[in-house]
């Protein structure tokens, strides 16, 4: 994977700057060659397997311990929180709850507004789901290549944040949704 080499130079890079740089300055080149290619194409790209994930996981965790000169085998949670970043599985909840938001104030692209449904616009009588405005998951046939869509994978992430986050289909803008979830997500990590 492409992505696997691009993020473990980044943290050689890292690793070096770290000795000769501030802490601003050494999150700000992470922001620029770790999370940028991290973000870029997280909703395609993390549809991948299991073991692909874990390996881009685990580089993310060796990333945030090289930043703060933590032994390698130290626990991550705290490091994120306190750097104020977010983790693997984060971004990739973010990154899907933005594009189903950007679909919900219309503002997708053409293209991609058929990859969703309202749940409403599926069944005229009074669902769960038509009544909180959720999205249609469709029905999965396949075990591996239904679930690995964005599809049905970003509906489904959508429809379960929403129910016990009600505060997300209330944003204006995605600036505003984002800034929400990476504090919730962030306020997390300080609470385990």
């Amino acid at each position: 994977m492409k992505l696997s080499l691009k993020l473990s130079r980044a943290n050689g890079i890292l690793s070096k700057l770290r000795h000769y740089a501030p802490m601003e300055t050494v999150l700000s080149v992470y922001y620029a060659i770790f999370y940028s290619h991290l973000s870029y194409g997280c909703s395609v790209w993390s549809l991948t397997t299991k073991f692909n994930l874990d390996k881009i996981n685990i580089l993310q965790k060796k990333c945030i311990r090289i930043i703060n000169f933590a032994p390698f085998n130290s626990h991550t949670l705290k490091l994120f929180a306190n750097n104020k970043l977010i983790k693997l599985e984060n971004i990739i909840t973010s990154t899907s709850l933005k594009l189903v938001f950007d679909f919900k104030i219309n503002i997708l692209p053409l293209e991609l507004m058929s990859l969703f449904q309202h749940a409403r616009e599926i069944h005229n009588h009074g669902t769960r789901g038509a009544l909180n405005d959720a999205l249609f998951v469709p029905r999965i046939v396949s075990t591996s290549y239904g679930i690995r869509s964005l599809k049905y994978s970003a509906p489904l992430i959508w429809n379960e944040f929403s129910r016990s986050y009600p505060v997300v289909c209330n944003f204006k803008h995605s600036r505003g949704l984002l800034s929400f979830l990476k504090n919730h997500f962030i306020s997390m990590y300080n609470n385990i």
